[in-house]
């Protein structure tokens, strides 16, 4: 983890020496939710981002950044707690501070647009959120919430991760050098939440997050 962070680093303080031109703007979108062993959900995101583009190094080269509020909402697929005969599922609804690093290429498309492809790591650092667990016993009848923490997702008792990371990638379209449509997909590299209860269940599912987004550049 440390050395991942100490790279991005490195290279957000490198790349304004090469760079011949910076861009900033705004962007928003809708981010799919997919966990591994999960339900999909829908969330969101927003926020700001930024270019630099290489023109002297390669026509078309460029690196992207951004600080996005990310919400990355999952439901979990029931399960029987072997001991106590016990059948749940849990909903949850964590946000995030989503920090892309990607590096990618523009290829004219026309005489006012641009197809763009890039990749790269993201890190995401947890915020706040909520977390519910629906539970019903052996005869079907519902049961309280399991844990009812009132401090939220990160401290819930299946201990979930507070940082994230992992590669994603996108493509899209800019149009009058302002505006941006672009999908995405990133995928997680570090388990949600590792979660024991009564009967030492884990669980073990990865973010998988396909996006929707727009973006207008200053």
């Amino acid at each position: 983890m440390k050395r991942i962070i100490i790279i991005c680093l490195g290279v957000l303080m490198v790349l304004p020496i090469v760079a011949q031109e910076f861009r900033s703007g705004v962007l928003a979108g809708l981010n799919f939710n997919v966990p591994s062993n999960m339900e999909s959900r829908c969330g969101f995101r927003m926020g700001v981002k930024g270019e630099l583009l290489f023109p002297m190094v390669v026509k078309g080269l460029y690196a992207e950044s951004a600080l996005t509020i990310s919400s990355l909402p999952w439901k979990s697929e029931k399960h029987i707690y072997p001991r106590s005969g016990v059948v749940g599922y849990a909903k949850a609804v964590p946000y995030f501070l989503n920090i892309p690093l990607r590096a990618g290429f523009k290829l004219n498309f026309g005489r006012t647009a641009k197809f763009y492809v890039n990749v790269g790591p993201y890190l995401n650092i947890g915020l706040f959120g909520n977390i519910k667990e629906f539970l019903r016993d052996a005869n079907n009848e519902p049961l309280p919430w399991y844990n009812a923490d009132p401090s939220g997702y990160f401290n819930y008792v299946g201990s979930n991760h507070i940082v994230d990371w992992g590669l994603g990638f996108g493509t899209g379209i800019e149009v009058a050098s302002h505006y941006q449509i672009s999908l995405g997909y990133e995928r997680g590299m570090r388990d949600i939440m590792r979660s024991s209860f009564d009967d030492r269940t884990i669980y073990d599912s990865r973010m998988r997050t396909f996006t929707l987004q727009l973006a207008y550049m200053f």
